[in-house]
């Protein structure tokens, strides 16, 4: 069985570059085409907001553990909470 592997650091940036930064992301995973692809320092509401849909219009599903600090914040806070972020081609 062959299969492509990819891993990426979320480099923090302000927010006015976030959306440019992360389709750019996205372009250089999908040149790549992995089949499972693993994106550290995602914040908890950029995996829900963006990578998440976006993975899932390629085929993708995918799962995200914030750091364990998030369990002691309100809500509000928590969003902001960066973790890993996996995501792997449905058809595999």
């Amino acid at each position: 069985m062959n299969f492509g592997l990819g891993s990426i650091f979320i480099m923090y940036c302000s927010y006015g570059h976030k959306l440019f930064y992360f389709v750019g992301i996205l372009e250089e995973i999908r040149h790549y085409n992995a089949d499972v692809v693993s994106l550290q320092e995602v914040e908890t509401e950029q995996f829900y907001q963006f990578f998440l849909p976006e993975f899932e219009k390629d085929g993708y599903q995918g799962i995200f553990a914030p750091k364990s600090r998030a369990k002691t914040m309100q809500e509000s806070e928590a969003k902001y909470v960066d973790g890993c972020a996996i995501f792997w081609k449905s058809s595999k």
